[in-house]
């Protein structure tokens, strides 16, 4: 699956900067000081953009034809690659598996109109392409990347009314990169830790620590309760879930900020902020009628 186009704000600023002193306009850094101007366009094709205020010694706003070039900012990619196989031995009345294993890559520049990385959740605002500087680097493997994925489910009929059953999954480390202050990016270091460049040094998104591999069994019972008086010939089952038989505690997030806003090392980063939920047991009754 591939990413077509995207719609996001993006700050035109050091385009206008730039177009102004092609056309010899003086001043228009006093207006388009980084920071004026957003637009939501489609990065990485042409755009036509009214300047919202009066260039110096005119009348009326100027319509401008950028070129993506002269915007500064890419196409957004986003590719997912898979193989999935599946296993399946049906139920019979006595027993039944089935399963998965999908082999995947998840990479691209842009994750979408949120931002897993930051936490961003208003959609298409986010700081991406937000500045030029703050799309360096940021092409890698994202956030919901997971090369290898494993599920098994199977079940069992000890006796007639008596059922186990097991569900097992193992997720491969989601990899992380190093967030922090862009060092030579005028308007995006405004931002403070924002960029893909940690200590003034690239740091390619996905490429400098992962979490744990996150593996978990749950467990499963249910009982039909015979001649259970329910009415219209209803059934009663109990049941038990037992989730995360084994107690397993992986690392599945991770504080990603390399830099303080003010470039100083954070101390915070690589440390835990996510585990596997830990084992938890739910009782409980389904009734039909």
């Amino acid at each position: 699956r591939k990413l077509g186009r995207a719609s996001e704000d993006v700050a035109i600023d050091a385009a206008v900067n730039a177009y102004c002193a092609s056309q010899k306009i003086a001043g228009c850094e006093d207006i388009w000081d980084g920071f004026h101007q957003y637009v939501i366009v489609n990065p990485g094709e042409p755009s036509t953009i009214v300047l919202r205020d009066q260039l110096l010694g005119e009348n009326t706003a100027r319509t401008v034809n950028f070129t993506p070039a002269q915007m500064g900012y890419p196409n957004p990619k986003r590719e997912y690659l898979a193989l999935e196989l599946n296993f399946e031995r049906a139920f019979d009345g006595k027993w039944g598996v089935k399963g998965s294993y999908v082999i995947s890559k998840s990479k691209g520049n842009y994750e979408g109109f949120v931002k897993s990385d930051n936490g961003q959740d208003d959609a298409g605002i986010t700081t991406d392409f937000d500045q030029p500087g703050l799309v360096d680097n940021a092409a890698g493997l994202l956030p919901n990347h997971h090369a290898h994925v494993f599920k098994a489910y199977g079940s069992y009929a000890l006796t007639e009314n008596l059922e186990i059953g097991a569900n097992a999954s193992v997720i491969s480390p989601k990899k992380f990169g190093c967030i922090g202050v862009h060092p030579t990016d005028v308007f995006a270091s405004a931002y403070g830790a924002a960029s893909w460049y940690c200590q003034g040094k690239a740091t390619p998104r996905g490429q400098s620590f992962e979490s744990d591999w996150a593996k978990k069994v749950d467990l499963s019972v249910r009982y039909t309760v015979p001649n259970a008086i329910i009415p219209l010939n209803g059934n009663l089952v109990l049941r038990a879930d037992v989730f995360n038989l084994f107690d397993s505690a992986a690392v599945t997030e991770a504080y990603e900020f390399g830099d303080l806003d003010s470039g100083d090392v954070d101390p915070n980063y690589k440390k835990p902020t996510g585990y596997q939920a830990p084992r938890s047991v739910r009782l409980g009754f389904d009734m039909t009628f």
